[in-house]
Formats: C-alpha cells, sequence, structure tokens
C-alpha cells in the first residue's frame, strides 16, 4: 500500500485522517504530527498524534512517500523543507500559500477558497441562464 503521513492535527488533518475512502484505494495514513501540546498523545482513529520529533522514524520505518500539509499558511514552507528532507516524494498542500520544493517532489495544491469560489461562480452563471430563459 502507499504509505501516507499528515503534518497539522486540526480539523482538516483529523478530517483527513478519519476519511475511510482512502483504503478503497490501498492508501494508508500511517501517522499523523503536530507541535501543539495540546494535540500530541490525542487519538485520531486508530493513530496518536505524535510531535515532530518522530516524523523522521515514521518515514523510514513505514517507507513513507506521500506528505499532506494540513498547517497554517506561516509554517507550510518548514514543514515542506523537513518533509523533503526526510524523503517525502509527493505533497498534498492544503495551507493557503504555495511551497517551494526541488523539482523532482510533486506537489498538489488544494486551495478550498477557489474551490467554492469556483462553484459559486458556476452557480451565479446558471442562475443567470435560468433567467434568460
Amino acid at each position: 500500500s502507499t504509505k501516507v503521513i499528515i503534518v497539522g492535527a486540526g480539523n482538516l488533518g483529523t478530517a483527513i485522517t478519519n476519511y475511510p475512502g482512502f483504503a478503497n484505494y490501498n492508501i494508508e495514513i500511517v501517522g499523523i504530527f503536530d507541535n501543539d501540546p495540546n494535540k500530541i498523545g490525542k487519538r485520531i482513529g486508530d493513530l496518536v498524534v505524535l510531535p515532530m520529533d518522530y516524523l523522521e522514524r515514521v518515514i523510514k520505518k513505514f517507507n513513507v512517500e506521500i506528505g499532506v500539509i494540513c498547517v497554517p499558511k506561516e509554517s507550510a514552507q518548514e514543514v515542506a523543507n523537513i518533509l523533503v528532507e526526510n524523503g517525502i516524494k509527493a505533497i498534498w498542500n492544503f495551507a493557503p500559500t504555495f511551497i517551494k520544493v526541488p523539482e523532482e517532489v510533486i506537489v498538489r495544491n488544494e486551495d478550498i477558497t477557489s474551490g467554492l469560489l469556483s462553484l459559486k461562480h458556476m452557480l451565479e452563471v446558471k442562475d443567470q441562464r435560468i433567467r434568460k430563459d
């Protein structure tokens, strides 16, 4: 299976960790990390939130290839650097900022705002068409 880790144990990181659909595609979340002492040690599904110090060990132990960034934009680049330094080959970035990584690292940026704005725009266009007819 493809092993994945998540950095950021807030609402979004928790929701992604708990999402059952990944198993259907042979994707396994093997670790979730945070630097907030109030979140470290908290259970999320079958996992326990670990401090960032454990990230390297988990990546090596499970041969993790994908990292998911669910942190504020101020921390995103630092997290991306740590992931890349530890051999992560692909990053799914939910932070509302673009991250810089080496050419060989694949990044998928998810911009939640633009996704919603796009839907809003499509609705407005549809409503205008209905009014014209």
